[in-house]
């Protein structure tokens, strides 16, 4: 009796704070956040009183989920091979092409973050496509992104948009209005990120990641929610942690140091693998193996 009536207080006190949570809030996308935590939270109820009864195999996912996340850069058409961090455009095909053959499919950031944090039920083999610095040449790729009804998420240096290198403003939210998402890519430090992180020159970091996610915010209307850290550099800085946390992100794309991510794994080092020709697994005979070795 007194474990029900414990149960019935949780409840009521998750009502009253997710809830208000939600009507405090001006984002759609912090609303949804809000009340599906709640739907977790009851999850985990169930956990501690069996007799709460309710399907939980459309909410929660299974033991062998898993998140694949892909880091792209720079794209070619033709047959010179570039090397460095480009990709062929024919390959980069053959490289969805195979993601589809093995039943891989996409998934939101906010899916990626309720997974990690609650569990969420989403495919089994879910992946996520992220391009980083917003170079023009992915202009190349999206009619095949188009094609096979796929999206990705694009880390922009704010501060460069619209340069000789990099997407305009207008490019971003033509793409954000067909699908796209993006993450802060930091303002103008991206080159010299590692080094302001090395010699904790906080209060110029945070500056320029509160003025890139003004940016893209007050640019696409809606709350950025992502980071992607510049060459993997600060994934391991709990101060910079902290500002990414204070600044309301959820989410940051670290590098490679594992193949996929999990339940409870750590939603401020998402790992990706970088897909180009420096590394080799833009080749697509490579590439398939790859993902044959992380589903065995």
């Amino acid at each position: 009796m007194l474990k029900k009536i414990f149960l019935i207080i949780i409840l009521i006190n998750f009502c009253f704070l997710i809830f208000g949570e939600v009507l405090s809030s001006s984002k759609s996308n912090v609303d949804i956040q809000y009340f599906e935590r709640f739907l977790f939270d009851l999850g985990r109820l169930k956990s501690i009183n069996k007799n709460i009864k309710f399907d939980g195999d459309g909410i929660f996912s299974n033991k062998n989920t898993i998140c694949l996340v892909l880091s792209y850069h720079k794209f070619y058409e033709g047959d010179e091979r570039r090397g460095g961090y480009y990709t062929n455009t024919k390959n980069f095909e053959e490289h969805l092409k195979i993601l589809k053959e093995y039943g891989f499919e996409e998934i939101k950031i906010l899916d990626l973050y309720y997974f990690l944090k609650f569990n969420k039920k989403i495919p089994e083999r879910s992946f996520i496509l992220t391009f980083d610095d917003g170079y023009k040449s992915l202009n190349l790729i999206f009619p095949i992104l188009k094609k096979y009804g796929f999206n990705g998420v694009i880390s922009v240096i704010t501060g460069f948009t619209g340069s000789y290198w990099e997407i305009s403003d207008d490019e971003i939210k033509k793409l954000y209005d067909e699908g796209f998402e993006f993450a802060s890519h930091t303002h103008k430090i991206h080159n010299e990120f590692d080094k302001l992180i090395k010699e904790k020159k906080y209060d110029i970091i945070e500056k320029d990641l509160v003025e890139s996610k003004k940016h893209l915010e007050n640019l696409l209307n809606t709350e950025i929610i992502s980071f992607t850290y510049p060459k993997g550099f600060g994934s391991n800085d709990k101060k910079f942690r902290e500002i990414l946390k204070r600044n309301g992100f959820l989410i940051a794309f670290d590098s490679w140091r594992r193949r996929v991510n999990k339940f409870k794994d750590d939603p401020y080092s998402i790992v990706r693998i970088d897909i180009n020709e420096k590394f080799g697994y833009a080749d697509p005979k490579k590439f398939k193996k790859m993902i044959e070795n992380i589903i065995k």
